[in-house]
């Protein structure tokens, strides 16, 4: 589910190796360079402010304003360049297992390009689709493109499959996720505004340590999600609400429908997530999906924020492969960490969402959170 970015970062981004430590990187730049010829000498990662999966997957570092790359020699020292004054450097460095000082990033291609020119071998980027119109040219100018394609489905693949060490940091996030969920349903219940009840719910992702906190919410009986555009005081009954939030680079989302009095949407939307999960397994089609999650609506319909997806994959981005759209033509694998939705519209237009965070493992799946 895609949100309105803060303006502002303010969670702890420095690079906690007790939690993702540096032999975890190592793992994952080794799986990478075998999906790589000889003859490429080093890895080039770009992300910015809004995108930045890779190059979070590769070194840690979440660019927090502006952009930032790294490149990663096959053997010898990373180097990463952030965009920013030589004053946020040292900030910078606490951000990343990579030794060498940040150096102040201009452009992509000029740092390419002087790299290019004290070494020698073939450069592989990942991170492209990130990189802005003006900018793109002179990065395709010097990188391998072959090397190019090859690095990007490689580290696609890599990313998809969860390894131990990202498990344990989702569950996390999944626990801070819980700890919001229950914040604003106790400031619901107490009748507090919409405002409050999801600022009180932000506030207890901020000071569990997360990176980032991202909301939306309904004002109009769970039928469409908005972001905070001016505060609400008043009270609204029920409520629907979508969290998300970001722990060592992981997010964890979901969606939070309260109320005071029934709600039959809400009921038969548990019920169908219930079935969605119970048949989240490896090999399951979106089409296996769907029929599970349907078989006991009866005259209801899908909610018009989730009609035509069952959710994604989710890990370092909101949303990663599967895409599990009706478009989607692939399955289930062992190591997938998805976002299942469930969203109702009843005949007496009742709405409402829930979800669960499922990592599918060989054997079916383990549910990491749930609404």
């Amino acid at each position: 589910m895609l949100t309105m970015h803060s303006t502002l970062l303010i969670g702890h981004y420095d690079w906690e190796p007790e939690q993702l430590p540096k032999e975890e990187f190592d793992a994952r730049l080794a799986a990478l360079w075998k999906c790589l010829p000889a003859s490429v000498t080093a890895i080039a990662a770009f992300g910015d402010r809004r995108s930045n999966s890779e190059l979070v997957y590769l070194t840690n570092f979440v660019p927090k304003l502006r952009d930032a790359l790294a490149i990663i020699p096959r053997s010898g020292d990373a180097k990463l360049y952030v965009a920013g004054a030589g004053n946020m450097m040292p900030i910078a460095a606490r951000q990343t297992w990579i030794k060498t000082p940040p150096t102040p990033l201009s452009e992509p291609g000029k740092a390419l390009a002087e790299w290019m020119a004290a070494n020698k071998g073939a450069v592989a980027f990942v991170g492209g689709e990130n990189l802005r119109t003006v900018l793109r040219k002179s990065v395709d100018d010097i990188v391998d493109a072959e090397a190019t394609r090859k690095a990007g489905e490689g580290i696609r693949a890599l990313m998809r499959a969860k390894r131990p060490q990202e498990l344990k940091v989702i569950r996390q996030g999944c626990a801070i996720l819980a700890a919001m969920a229950e914040a604003l349903k106790g400031a619901h219940t107490a009748g507090r505004g919409v405002t409050a009840s999801v600022i009180e719910a932000e506030h207890v992702g901020s000071r569990m340590g997360a990176q980032e906190v991202r909301t939306l919410m309904s004002l109009d009986g769970g039928r469409t999600l908005r972001p905070f555009l001016v505060p609400v005081d008043k009270v609204v009954d029920p409520l629907q609400v979508y969290l998300s939030v970001r722990v060592n680079g992981y997010w964890a989302d979901g969606h939070v429908p309260l109320s005071k009095a029934a709600n039959p949407a809400a009921d038969k939307a548990r019920a169908a997530l219930k079935a969605l999960v119970g048949a989240a397994r490896v090999g399951a089609t979106v089409a296996n999906l769907g029929m599970s999650m349907k078989s006991g609506w009866g005259p209801s319909r899908e909610h018009p924020v989730t009609a035509g997806s069952l959710g994604t994959g989710i890990g370092l981005a909101l949303e990663e492969i599967p895409k599990l759209s009706t478009t989607y033509s692939g399955t289930l694998q062992a190591g997938d960490v998805v976002s299942l939705r469930a969203g109702v519209t009843d005949e007496a237009g009742h709405h409402a969402i829930v979800s669960a965070m499922v990592a599918i493992t060989a054997t079916g799946n383990e549910v990491l959170w749930s609404s």
